[in-house]
């Protein structure tokens, strides 16, 4: 699928018939939702921002065709994902492939992205791909009824071209409530930090966050 985009417009992709309707029904006239598949999703001009919580499916659900699109967008963006990598980790990757240079990125993501194989190949192209890659980890679980673990992924600006030098910050939190745009801190990441990052395994730089408010 592609197309342009107009300025200020914000669009949203679901595949579910029913949510779209739904989400048409309850959002303002200047948002568009596509019923899409969102790996047929290639071009739209560059987004300034993304935003999504991807579905967290194990490779034992994610196969066939819908498998296939996915690792196949991952692998345009340069990513080689194995067939055991669950559906989030393409999600991300197409996700970032979409914006425009300047570019950022808000997703949730499961922890083994910090820790599972596919999960550094996805910090990896992050790290090249963006100025500032930050994971927020939380002391409470977000969903408790999960049953895993997640942090919010934020990246930005996104580069015009791939880098070889980049570095991720981990900032944790006691809750999602301790998150604020009203009261905001910057939590700055000094110069010593910035180390080269090459592979599957970039760097990661961590600390734990006495505020109760963050700002990117």
């Amino acid at each position: 699928m592609r197309g342009s985009l107009t300025t200020g417009q914000v669009v949203g992709i679901e595949i579910d018939g029913p949510t779209v309707d739904a989400l048409r029904a309850m959002i303002p006239d200047t948002t568009t939702i596509i019923q899409s598949d969102f790996f047929e999703l290639e071009d739209c001009g560059g987004f300034d921002a993304v935003i999504g919580n991807p579905p967290f499916v194990r490779y034992q659900r994610f196969t066939g065709a819908d498998r296939h699109l996915a690792l196949r967008r991952a692998a345009e963006a340069g990513v080689a994902l194995p067939e055991l990598s669950s559906s989030w980790a393409p999600f991300v990757v197409h996700s970032a492939q979409l914006l425009r240079p300047g570019g950022r990125l808000a997703m949730v993501a499961p922890a083994e992205i910090t820790y599972s194989g596919y999960g550094q190949k996805v910090l990896a192209y992050l790290v090249s791909a963006f100025d500032e890659v930050t994971l927020i980890r939380f002391e409470r679980l977000l969903f408790p009824t999960l049953g895993e673990d997640t942090v919010l992924l934020l990246a930005g600006e996104k580069s015009r071209q791939r880098h070889t030098n980049g570095v991720i910050s981990t900032v944790v939190l006691p809750s999602l409530q301790s998150l604020s745009v009203e009261r905001p801190t910057t939590i700055t990441k000094p110069n010593s930090d910035r180390v080269a990052s090459t592979g599957d395994s970039p760097a990661v730089c961590s600390r734990r966050a006495r505020s109760r408010s963050l700002r990117r």
